[in-house]
C-alpha cells in the first residue's frame, strides 16, 4: 500500500491548483436542503389536491350528473 501512496502523492504535486479543486469532493447544502423543502411541497401539494378535487370541481361548476363530473373525479384523485 505504501508504494500506491508515493505514486499518488507524486501524481498530485503535478496537477494545477485548479485540478486539485475539481478533485475535491464539493458539499452544497443548499442543493440538499431546497430537494427537501421541493419534496416536502409537493407531497402537500398533491395531498391538498386530492381531497380538494371534489370541492374545486363543484366550484367550476359540475353538477353531480354531468358525465364530465366521473371523469374529472377519477383523473382528479389518480
Amino acid at each position: 500500500m505504501d508504494g500506491n501512496s508515493n505514486t499518488t502523492r507524486e501524481r498530485d504535486e503535478f496537477l494545477t491548483p485548479i485540478e486539485k479543486v475539481r478533485q475535491q469532493k464539493k458539499v452544497l447544502p443548499a442543493v440538499s436542503t431546497s430537494l427537501a423543502l421541493a419534496t416536502g411541497i409537493g407531497l402537500l401539494e398533491m395531498v391538498a389536491l386530492i381531497v380538494g378535487s371534489g370541492t374545486l370541481i363543484n366550484i367550476i361548476g359540475f353538477t353531480n350528473a354531468s358525465t364530465s363530473r366521473t371523469v374529472s373525479d377519477t383523473e382528479g384523485t389518480l
